[in-house]
C-alpha cells in the first residue's frame, strides 16, 4: 500500500487527481524540484567559456560501455598520437592513454571507463576531443545521441601547483606537480572516476525525465475527468520501458559505490569522495530513485485502472449473456405453454 506522503508526491509531480493533494505535503515535492534545479545549475556553472591558457578536465558519456580490449589494441598498433599509459593491475575496467609527444608543461591524458561508457580528458583540446570521439565510436556499445552527450558533459578547471598537496577546492582541481608521475596519474584517476560517474548519472537522469514527461499527459486527462486514452498494449509498452530503465540503472548500481580500487588507498579515496560530494552524486541519486518510484507508482495505478475497466466490461458481457439466455428460456416456455 502506498504511503500518504508518497501518494501526495506522486500527484504533485504529475498533477494527478486534486482530491489527493494536501498542502502540507506538497511543499516536500516543491523541495524535490528545487533540489533538481540546483543540481542542473551546478552543472551549468561548470561550463564557463574557456580562457586562453585555462586548463580543463572534460568528461563525456558516449555509450553504454566501451570494448576496452579492442581499444587497447588500437592504441598499441594504430595510433600515432596517443599511447597506452600504465596503471596498477587492480585498476580494472579503466584504460589510460596519453599523448606521445607533448611540448606543454602539462601532458594531455585520457581515462576511459568501460562500464560507465565515459572518458575523461585532461588538458585535451576540443578539436582533439572530436577526433578521439570518432576513434572511440568503433569500440562503443549502444552509443548515445550527440545532443545528449554534449548536454550532459562535465567540465572542471584544474591547475598544477607546487606548494600544497593535490586537492579539490571551490570546484577547482589542484594537482601537485612535485609528486611522482605515477602518483599524479592515480590522483587524476580518482578525480576522473568521480566525474565519469557524475556524467553517467546525468544520462540516467535524462532518461528518467524523458520517461516521466511521456507520462505527463495521462494524469492531466485523469484530473479533468477524461478517460485514459491508452490501450492495454500501450500500457504494457510503458511498463516495459520502465522495467528496462530500472534494470539498466540497477545493473550498474554498484558503480555508485566507492570502487574497490580506492579502498586501500586512503588519500585517493578522499579525493574521489570529495569530488563526488561536490558534484552531489549522492543527492542526485536519491532524487533520481525517488522519481523512478513515482513513475512506478503512476504506471501501477494506470495498470490497476485499466484492469478495473477490463473487469467491468467482462461483468457486463456476462450480464448480457445471462440476459440473452433468460430471454431464450422465457421464449421457449411461452412456446410450450401456448
Amino acid at each position: 500500500m502506498l504511503s500518504s506522503c508518497r501518494r501526495c508526491m506522486l500527484n504533485q509531480h504529475f498533477s494527478l487527481v486534486p482530491r489527493l493533494l494536501k498542502k502540507s505535503l506538497s511543499r516536500n515535492v516543491g523541495n524535490l524540484h528545487r533540489q533538481n534545479l540546483e543540481f542542473r545549475k551546478s552543472k551549468i556553472k561548470l561550463r564557463n567559456p574557456l580562457e586562453k591558457d585555462q586548463k580543463v578536465c572534460l568528461a563525456y558519456c558516449t555509450s553504454e560501455l566501451y570494448f576496452l580490449e579492442q581499444m587497447k589494441q588500437y592504441f598499441i598498433k594504430d595510433s600515432d598520437i596517443y599511447t597506452l599509459g600504465k596503471l596498477p593491475k587492480d585498476a580494472i575496467d579503466v584504460l589510460y592513454i596519453k599523448k606521445k609527444k607533448d611540448e606543454e608543461d602539462c601532458q594531455s591524458e585520457i581515462f576511459l571507463f568501460r562500464r560507465l561508457g565515459t572518458f575523461v580528458g585532461w588538458n585535451v583540446q576540443e578539436n582533439e576531443i572530436h577526433k578521439l570521439r570518432q576513434v572511440f565510436q568503433e569500440f562503443e556499445l549502444s552509443p548515445y545521441k550527440e545532443d545528449d552527450i554534449l548536454e550532459e558533459s562535465e567540465l572542471m578547471d584544474f591547475e598544477m601547483i607546487s606548494d600544497t598537496p593535490t586537492n579539490l577546492m571551490d570546484g577547482n582541481i589542484y594537482v601537485n606537480d612535485k609528486t611522482e608521475n605515477n602518483i599524479q596519474t592515480l590522483e587524476k584517476l580518482a578525480f576522473s572516476n568521480a566525474m565519469a560517474l557524475s556524467v553517467r548519472l546525468s544520462m540516467w537522469e535524462t532518461a528518467v525525465d524523458t520517461f516521466s514527461n511521456s507520462m505527463k499527459q495521462i494524469p492531466e486527462h485523469m484530473k479533468e475527468g477524461h478517460k485514459v486514452n491508452m490501450s492495454r498494449q500501450e500500457v504494457l509498452r510503458k511498463i516495459g520501458e520502465l522495467l528496462t530503465l530500472r534494470h539498466q540503472i540497477n545493473l550498474y548500481s554498484d558503480l555508485l559505490a566507492t570502487p574497490d580500487f580506492f579502498w586501500d588507498r586512503d588519500e585517493l579515496e578522499k579525493l574521489y569522495a570529495k569530488t563526488c560530494t561536490y558534484l552531489e552524486v549522492g543527492k542526485r541519486t536519491k532524487v533520481m530513485n525517488e522519481k523512478l518510484n513515482l513513475c512506478t507508482e503512476l504506471v501501477e495505478m494506470l495498470r490497476s485502472h485499466l484492469n478495473e475497466q477490463h473487469s467491468h466490461r467482462l461483468e457486463w458481457m456476462i450480464i448480457w449473456l445471462i440476459t440473452i439466455e433468460v430471454v431464450f428460456e422465457v421464449a421457449h416456455w411461452i412456446d410450450r405453454v401456448l
